[in-house]
């Protein structure tokens, strides 16, 4: 059980990290990977495996380029500061995310 408690944590760690990594890169490059981003997207998904590609994409890199996007209307400068800023709360939540959910897992697991 304490294993199963670990691996948990392991995942949750891990799409965290993946969402800051991405914002942050987000954040050098600007609109060039947004484009990327919401050209991997599929439009209006017809079936369940492409409404699960767009579900995986938002579960891993989706917080980024939902902050990016509300960000769209100012200018480079602007949005650049605003996006720095919000990297650095998330960073901070995702570590007391990460620690509140760590001690559930570890009373409710272990």
């Amino acid at each position: 059980m304490k294993e199963i408690a670990e691996l948990t944590k392991m995942i949750i760690l891990f799409v965290l990290i993946v969402q800051c990594t991405y914002a942050f890169c987000l954040f050098l490059l600007g609109n060039i990977l947004f484009r990327q981003f919401e050209n991997g997207m599929i439009k209006q998904p017809k079936n369940g495996l492409f409404k699960a590609w767009n579900a995986a994409l938002f579960l891993l890199f989706g917080i980024g380029p939902f902050f990016y996007s509300k960000l769209l209307h100012h200018n480079w400068i602007v949005r650049r500061l605003f996006l720095l800023m919000i990297i650095f709360l998330m960073v901070a939540a995702a570590e007391i995310f990460y620690l509140v959910m760590g001690s559930f897992i570890r009373v409710f697991l272990s």
